[in-house]
């Protein structure tokens, strides 16, 4: 019974599961807070395959972080979706997401329907809270090293960097692994990119950034703005501004933004856990009865004899 109690509570993150694209491995909350959600039975979906059944109106969902809105009309139905179960939904540094090959969703999201939500799109239309991604945590985007090349470039693995200008600088993509790429942005001077959390990364190291082959909307709306590539990388270069801030900020908003989540989480469940605990204790009297009630029938029978028996007696003394 403690056991089926324990896994009813049950908090949820949602997020695109891709081990082959390093933003999309370490974009979730739950790698950075766990010594928090370690005390709840958590459930990790991909924002394309959500395990509908184990989710109830009871449990806390956190979706993000990545770009995953209006990138597809799957994953804006799968976040409508949740939205329907009458769960806790929260977004936790998402982004809007529309990629330039592929047709604007047809399906609307209202992002109104969050109980709590922060975006990392700065100043975005929408009007909603900014929340830089959570990422900004990764223990990796401290080190330094010293600097191996002047330019490096890191590339989208399913959106190659195509101008020739740049074939000539050393490359690597987002597929490799977090040491690997935060080693390479540490010992570059400069880095040449096409991936969001390259360029945001680069910028909380604290690296001068340009983007080339911009490929989507999510490039937009960086508070921190990088520099995009006019075919001249020298004069890019020096239009390039380092914000020393953005690392401590992206921190401080996020620590800011837990201490909410983990209000309404510790609200949210601690109050189904007290129902669970009434019906569990129900039950368990329920459970004693019936295990009992030979024993509690007897005891009333020889009770009620001794009773009798002393009514008796006291009949027969007068």
């Amino acid at each position: 019974m403690i056991i089926y109690c324990y896994m009813l509570k049950q908090i949820h993150f949602v997020s695109r599961i891709d081990n082959t694209n390093a933003g999309d491995i370490w974009s979730s909350p739950l790698w950075y807070y766990y010594h928090f959600f370690q005390q709840y039975n958590i459930v990790r979906h991909d924002i394309g395959d959500i395990l509908w059944n184990k989710i109830s109106k009871d449990d806390v969902v956190i979706i993000g972080g990545g770009g995953l809105i209006n990138l597809s009309d799957v994953w804006n139905i799968n976040i409508n979706k949740l939205f329907d179960t009458k769960a806790t939904i929260i977004g936790w540094g998402i982004g809007f997401n529309t990629h330039y090959d592929m047709s604007y969703p047809n399906t609307y999201l209202d992002m109104n329907r969050f109980d709590l939500v922060g975006i990392r799109d700065f100043a975005h239309l929408s009007n909603l809270s900014y929340l830089p991604c959570v990422s900004a945590f990764l223990p990796d985007l401290k080190k330094k090293k010293n600097i191996k090349r002047k330019i490096g470039v890191i590339e989208h693995k399913d959106y190659p960097i195509t101008s020739e200008n740049l074939s000539c600088y050393e490359k690597i993509n987002n597929s490799y692994t977090i040491q690997k790429i935060t080693d390479f942005i540490a010992s570059s001077e400069i880095i040449v990119t096409n991936t969001y959390h390259i360029t945001y990364w680069a910028q909380l190291m604290c690296k001068k950034v340009i983007i080339v082959d911009k490929f989507s909307s999510k490039f937009d709306c960086f508070k921190h703005k990088p520099c995009f590539y006019s075919g001249n990388i020298e004069k890019d270069i020096e239009n390039t501004i380092i914000n020393e801030n953005c690392y401590l900020e992206a921190v401080e908003l996020n620590n800011i933004f837990f201490e909410k989540v983990k209000q309404i989480t510790k609200t949210k469940i601690e109050k189904k856990a007290s129902r669970i605990r009434c019906v569990c204790n129900k039950v368990k009297i329920v459970f004693w009865l019936n295990e009992n009630k030979k024993k509690i029938y007897t005891n009333l029978v020889r009770y009620t004899i001794r009773v009798i028996n002393k009514i008796m007696r006291i009949l027969i003394l007068f």
